[in-house]
């Protein structure tokens, strides 16, 4: 069977060799050897993207096809005629098309692609715009935007069989969709656990948060947390792991927030760190990972998975499918409430064997969710379909 794949990241192909961030690179080395050539639809990274580039496949049965530039999403849009050609120029040496979303080609690509496709949906279009860092008008026309959108994506998920990655938006599309599944995310292979029995046994405690750097990841939250609790006694250092929107002034709130919390010498921005060793490094070298998310488009973080996987025990929030997936392994506070981020940090801090049985219960959690086992669930889940069709 031939599979064909399209997502909004982008990826170059440098003396034979196709490169994209490690994070999808990974997904797509876990499902290339079950299919016979798999076809990636994606364009071509702009100056700054270039160096997350990061992650040379290493499958020899993939090709890239390129739709042109990364640019911004109206001229992405506004290039509609060539980029569905492209898609109608390749989908004959196509079975099938794993359409990632959300993605802006997919209105596109629903009325260029006339083979069967297959939905994996790993974010609502719709969540979380209140909190992007724009200007009132410009938010607006967004949400027009992805209100537009998701209608597209409803009409093509009712007509294809449709894939979701956390519990939360299984259950918003269950009574809508006919052909509806659950098969988590992640990066992670059977290679990349790393066993320890107890964190928080120095005297200075790291704490760590890897995912995007975004206001929406409660980071402010965490750092007055982290002021309460050092004022408590606390020896605290809080390590900050990954991308950065260049017109996201987090960095900068941050700074200032630390500087007026009394802490600005007790965190520190990392840089970005590729997904795999690089990355789970960080983890290891960490006592206890923090995530305050804010808002319901986050599914479930595969960062989550990581940590866990790491033997970090792991403060959440209670947002979008943290709740259900965690299962007791993780401490969980309420979103954009910093009294109870602080409650769920101190407990972990002070209660050594709740640390341990997370950890334990963490590591459980993340071996059932490897690239291995996913890969083999998802594939066989689009052979079997395909072959019906």
């Amino acid at each position: 069977m031939n599979l064909g794949f399209h997502y909004h990241t982008p990826a170059i192909e440098i003396n034979g060799s196709i490169f994209m961030p490690a994070y999808i690179g990974l997904f797509i080395d876990s499902i290339a050897p079950f299919f016979d050539n798999l076809t990636c639809f994606l364009h071509t990274p702009n100056e700054l993207e270039k160096e997350r580039m990061d992650y040379p496949l290493s499958s020899s049965n993939v090709t890239l096809v390129g739709l042109g530039p990364h640019s911004s999403i109206p001229k992405r849009m506004m290039n509609f005629k060539i980029t569905g050609q492209v898609f109608k120029k390749h989908q004959s040496q196509c079975d099938l098309l794993l359409l990632r979303a959300s993605t802006p080609l997919l209105p596109i690509i629903k009325n260029s692609w006339k083979k069967p496709i297959a939905l994996l949906l790993v974010s609502d279009a719709t969540s979380g715009l209140d909190n992007l860092p724009q200007p009132f008008w410009r938010k607006t026309l967004i949400k027009l935007w992805a209100n537009w959108y998701s209608n597209q994506e409803l009409k093509l998920a009712k007509r294809n069989l449709t894939i979701v990655n956390s519990q939360m938006l299984y259950n918003h599309l269950k009574t809508k969709l006919k052909d509806l599944h659950v098969i988590k995310t992640t990066t992670l292979s059977n290679n990349d656990f790393y066993h320890r029995e107890n964190t928080c046994e120095q005297a200075k405690i790291r704490l760590i948060f890897a995912g995007r750097i975004s206001k929406i990841k409660g980071l402010l939250d965490i750092l007055e947390s982290m002021a309460i609790l050092v004022k408590e006694g606390f020896d605290l250092e809080l390590k900050l792991v990954g991308m950065v929107d260049k017109k996201d002034p987090i960095l900068l709130e941050m700074k200032e927030k630390a500087t007026s919390l009394n802490i600005s010498d007790r965190w520190e921005y990392l840089g970005y760190r590729t997904a795999g060793e690089s990355l789970l490094e960080e983890y290891r070298k960490s006592d206890v990972f923090v995530i305050a998310s804010q808002s319901n488009s986050e599914g479930f973080p595969r960062t989550i998975w990581e940590a866990m996987a790491s033997s970090l025990p792991v403060v959440a929030t209670k947002v979008s499918s943290i709740p259900m997936f965690a299962k007791g392994a993780a401490e969980l506070a309420m979103p954009r409430d910093v009294s109870s981020l602080t409650n769920s940090l101190r407990t972990v801090l002070e209660n050594k064997q709740r640390r341990k049985e997370m950890i334990t219960m963490g590591m459980e959690l993340a071996k059932g969710n490897t690239l291995e086992k996913r890969a083999k669930e998802l594939s066989e889940l689009l052979i079997s379909k395909t072959s019906v069709l």
